[in-house]
């Protein structure tokens, strides 16, 4: 989902974006190699395979419209930087067999003091009966994500559940008239 939020900034949004893995999960440099910059860019987004925290600042200080941040299990050991996150995505994997990972981790977050910006929870492929009883056990919202089979090919139906998680509103193009009537002299 990460991957397809950072396309999608990038190439719907048209904002300079980069995907961040942070947690050590190393899936990325299972897909490419990075460059000597310590990236690679897939569509238009900068890929950075395990980062480490201590580079973390470097990145926030460039010039990127849009990081998308993957802690992966880690979260916890990243709290600083998702404090400082505008955005706060919690992706839950509810299933029979994976719903005690869940209510794991929505409970260490309800226990988390997180100022202004609450988190958002969203889950793929949820079961109802689990994602129903993680609602009412925490009296929160997870948000249902549907129809994003390719991270890099959304359809326009998703454009507006990824506005969502974003934060944003979709680009609107602008009409643009010119208008030639002569002045008088």
């Amino acid at each position: 989902m990460a991957v397809s939020l950072a396309n999608y900034a990038s190439s719907g949004l048209l904002e300079k974006s980069a995907y961040i893995e942070a947690g050590g999960q190393g899936e990325l440099t299972r897909w490419k190699t990075p460059g000597k910059s310590g990236y690679f860019t897939e569509k238009g987004v900068h890929f950075y395979p395990n980062v480490k925290r201590e580079d973390i600042p470097i990145l926030l200080n460039r010039d990127y419209k849009r990081l998308i941040f993957d802690f992966g299990e880690k979260y916890l050991f990243f709290r600083e930087e998702i404090l400082r996150c505008d955005r706060k995505i919690f992706l839950l994997n509810i299933s029979p067999w994976q719903k005690f990972t869940a209510e794991k981790l929505v409970r260490e977050l309800a226990e988390e003091e997180w100022g202004k910006v609450m988190p958002l929870f969203a889950s793929a492929f949820a079961s109802p009966k689990e994602k129903s009883q993680i609602e009412e056990a925490f009296h929160i919202h997870i948000m249902e994500i549907t129809g994003i089979c390719n991270a890099f090919a959304i359809s326009g139906k998703s454009f507006s559940m990824m506005n969502q998680l974003l934060g944003e509103n979709a680009p609107v193009k602008k009409k643009f008239s010119l208008n030639l009537t002569k002045r008088k002299r």
